[in-house]
């Protein structure tokens, strides 16, 4: 088994995604995740070694099940522990109920 070190962050991003450029990005949950990565890059020292950046990322558009699916079970695999971010706006999500059921299965 690998060893697993990473904070795996889940949180809901609304689909369709933002008509804006930003797309995933704008939407409320995604900019709590991002606050997490900017103390980190702020003070090495933070408690937060990011899963999401041990594979290469993945676009707005990405079929579930080929590519997202796949990708977040293997970040969820080289994590230690899940961040849960709820905010006002998550909302009951199929992405976000199978990353919690992958992960807290032993």
């Amino acid at each position: 088994m690998a060893y697993r070190s990473g904070n795996y962050s889940a949180f809901y991003v609304a689909e369709p995604f933002n008509a804006s450029a930003l797309g995933a990005h704008a939407t409320k949950d995604f900019c709590y995740y991002n606050m997490l990565r900017a103390w980190k890059g702020k003070e090495a020292s933070f408690p937060f070694n990011d899963s999401h950046d041990k594979t290469y990322n993945v676009r707005d558009g990405s079929n579930w099940e080929t590519t997202l699916k796949p990708r977040l079970r293997e970040r969820l695999r080289s994590s230690k522990n899940i961040v849960l971010i709820l905010s006002t706006n998550t909302a009951n999500s199929r992405a976000l109920r199978e990353e919690i059921d992958y992960g807290i299965k032993p």
